[in-house]
């Protein structure tokens, strides 16, 4: 008889750590630091910052054509002519504004 009871407990408490590591590494994969949710936070998070790092690089290739514009050695008249008109409210010879009020 005191043989069965201490198979019957043995097998029982190997159950029940059997059941209480997949409860805690369920319970983990679902709400823990490395959980399935942050890991679809972060996939989120690094596209996102992915396709802002290429806005910024489109900018920068942006600036460095202007940049490279106007240096001294590569002077183009018609962006520096723009940037006048922009910048400094002047216009060309024979161009009419026309105010609306």
């Amino acid at each position: 008889m005191n043989n069965w009871i201490r198979k019957y407990f043995l097998s029982l408490s190997g159950y029940s750590l059997i059941f209480l590591f997949l409860f805690f590494y369920s319970f983990n994969i679902f709400t823990g630091e490395k959980s399935l949710f942050n890991f679809f936070k972060l996939d989120n998070k690094i596209k996102s910052l992915e396709k802002r790092v290429k806005s910024l690089k489109d900018k920068e290739l942006k600036i460095y054509h202007k940049i490279k514009l106007l240096k001294s050695n590569n002077l183009d008249a018609d962006f520096v002519s723009e940037l006048a008109q922009q910048k400094l409210g002047l216009i060309h010879q024979g161009r009419v504004i026309i105010k609306i009020d």
